[in-house]
């Protein structure tokens, strides 16, 4: 929902922080339906006033950084689908270049110098890129 679109709804302007605000509860609060959720918003806004919205904010807070975790989990999920993918059907490949990684990132000093090593690691980029999905570099 834009800020144009609330503030016609609501029948009043709102400032850009409140808007913000109001955004976030709209987006992330579970007791905001995903169908409903604009005329619950202008409710809550129009009978109980901006603080009851604000109120609502450390719990939207909570889900956004859960829902941002969840996805964090469901990739490192499919990358363990990947790898298991491709060991059965014998192929040791990325299993070997997340142990070459991993050898690299403990060697390196600083940050550059373990790029230039991974520059030289002769494996495909792609198969480099999950490595260090794997081993978190």
């Amino acid at each position: 929902m834009m800020k144009a679109e609330f503030e016609a709804m609501a029948g009043k302007s709102v400032t850009d922080e409140e808007y913000k605000v109001i955004e976030a509860v709209y987006t992330w609060h579970p007791a905001i339906n995903d169908t409903t959720g604009k005329d619950q918003m202008k409710t809550l806004y129009t009978q109980f006033g901006f603080g009851v919205i604000r109120g609502m904010l450390p719990v939207a807070e909570k889900m956004e950084k859960l829902d941002g975790e969840r996805r964090e989990l469901l990739a490192q999920l499919d990358t363990i689908k990947i790898r298991e993918g491709l060991l059965a059907v014998g192929d040791m490949e990325l299993e070997e270049t997340i142990e070459k990684v991993n050898e690299l990132y403990m060697k390196a000093n600083t940050e550059e110098e373990f790029e230039q090593m991974m520059k030289s690691l002769d494996v495909r980029n792609e198969i480099k890129s999950i490595a260090r999905k794997v081993i978190g570099c």
